[in-house]
């Protein structure tokens, strides 16, 4: 049975770490690409109705666009109180329960006024991560590369998986030698320690007899 105090044995269980801890460090990168892509897919989907390259919208000479969220409340509160300034507007791409997910313009010399408005209208800035096409577009190419991530992740942990089915008895063998030399080790310090005590116990009798003749042996033996 393989010995744990063995240098091929610690050499065979390095190497087994080794060819684990690879496996893992692949899967970690690919789990945060994949949490990337979920992220931006998630992002842009707010946005799919939008047709209107993103790519273009960053490249504006005069204009600012802003995409985010903003509250219905807020909607409202715009729609009451600014219908007759020409730069407020807001151009909503979906929605939910509570608000809506859209962007709105502004030139660039009034911008600072524009933002101030939609803040105070709890408008929620959002910045898209740099990708080429419309939202829509961007979120299928997204959604490609999340099922080859998701297939390459399911991919490293069978590798993983078929390691250890592989290895587990010879490691399950090399733990229960060491544990067989564990109770040998503790087998003989209680045989030491009980010698100890003993020879200990032999010195006592002979020292009470020695200095009291009288004395009346407790001892079997």
């Amino acid at each position: 049975m393989a010995d744990g105090r063995a240098q091929g044995t610690r050499d065979y269980l390095a190497d087994l770490q080794a060819r684990l801890e690879t496996h893992r460090k692949d899967r970690d990168l690919l789990e945060k690409q994949l949490e990337i892509c979920t992220k931006g897919a998630e992002s842009f989907a707010h946005f799919s109705t939008l047709d209107v390259p993103v790519e273009l919208t960053q490249q504006c000479e005069y204009v600012k666009i802003r995409f985010g969220r903003l509250p219905k409340r807020g909607y409202a509160m715009l729609q009451k109180d600014f219908t007759s300034d020409p730069y407020i507007l807001f151009v909503p791409c979906s929605e939910d329960d509570k608000a809506l997910w859209g962007v709105y313009f502004a030139p660039k010399k009034d911008a600072a006024r524009v933002d101030g408005i939609f803040s105070e209208a709890f408008f929620e800035r959002i910045r898209l991560p740099g990708a080429a096409g419309t939202p829509e577009q961007i979120v299928k190419n997204l959604q490609k590369n999340i099922d080859i991530l998701n297939s390459e992740i399911a991919e490293v942990n069978g590798q993983m998986a078929r390691l250890w089915n592989e290895e587990k008895w010879k490691v399950a063998g090399i733990y229960a030698s060491v544990c067989s030399l564990a109770r040998l080790f503790e087998l003989a310090a209680a045989l030491r320690c009980g010698a100890r005590i003993s020879s200990t116990a032999c010195g006592w009798r002979s020292r009470i007899f020695r200095h009291s003749p009288k004395a009346v042996p407790v001892w079997a033996g």
